[in-house]
């Protein structure tokens, strides 16, 4: 609902999260230009409790690059052993 404020703007309610069933998804990609998909995670939150986290590395060619490792931790180690997403 919009409710006008005293100099005329208009102020949106925000609705309580903690009623609201969503899930929380986070990617990381490779550092190439374009990106690779390296680890796809996801998190339930059901009204306001937050679920058992869930993620996928995936195997990339070319592997990460030391700016991606640096912010995302992920390695040729660690993604090296999972599935490709090419045939």
């Amino acid at each position: 609902m919009v409710e006008p404020t005293s100099d005329g703007r208009n102020v949106n309610k925000v609705t309580d999260w903690t009623s609201l069933n969503y899930v929380v998804v986070d990617v990381e990609g490779n550092g190439q230009q374009p990106p690779d998909l390296v680890e796809l995670a996801a998190v339930p939150i059901v009204g306001g409790v937050i679920g058992e986290p869930v993620s996928w590395l995936v195997d990339t060619q070319p592997y990460p690059t030391p700016v991606a490792t640096a912010a995302s931790t992920l390695t040729t180690t660690s993604s090296g052993s999972c599935p490709s997403p090419r045939p």
